[in-house]
């Protein structure tokens, strides 16, 4: 077998594995699980994003609220940060939305809070890390 039908024979099994995936998902079980993600937790205030002027809340209590934005643990990696800020990112993206509905807005104000949170997580971490963080060199 040449390494041309190999790699075309790999290919192919990954690309009918990945439809096979995205066949058994169901639309109304992921929209369900974005309603819930979007439905705001009773009895728990909704956070607010700081504005530059203000200094109401002290850099721990910004960095608490940050966490909770992104639901990571106080000494989540860099990686773990960004996975969960590219996970609410694409789930809160704006665009994924009518233009124009209140659904859109809502989305809009969330990704803020989710983009703000990691800009405020990350923004101690070297470039060096953040630039090279998949790489994995012996």
């Amino acid at each position: 077998m040449s390494d041309f039908q190999r790699a075309y024979d790999l290919l192919r099994g990954y690309v009918n594995r990945e439809w096979e995936r995205i066949r058994a998902v169901d639309v109304r079980d992921a929209w369900k699980e974005l309603q819930d993600t979007l439905r705001p937790v009773p009895n728990e205030p909704e956070p607010q994003i700081p504005a530059d002027s203000e200094v109401a809340m002290t850099e721990e209590e910004q960095a608490d609220l940050a966490r909770s934005i992104l639901a990571v643990e106080k000494e989540a990696s860099f990686e773990e940060l960004r996975l969960a800020y590219q996970k609410l990112s694409r789930r809160s993206h704006p665009s994924n939305f009518p233009e124009g509905s209140e659904e859109g807005a809502k989305a809009a104000r969330i990704h803020a809070r989710v983009t703000w949170a990691y800009r405020l997580l990350t923004q101690d971490t070297p470039a060096s890390e953040r630039r090279f963080r998949s790489l994995d060199l012996d």
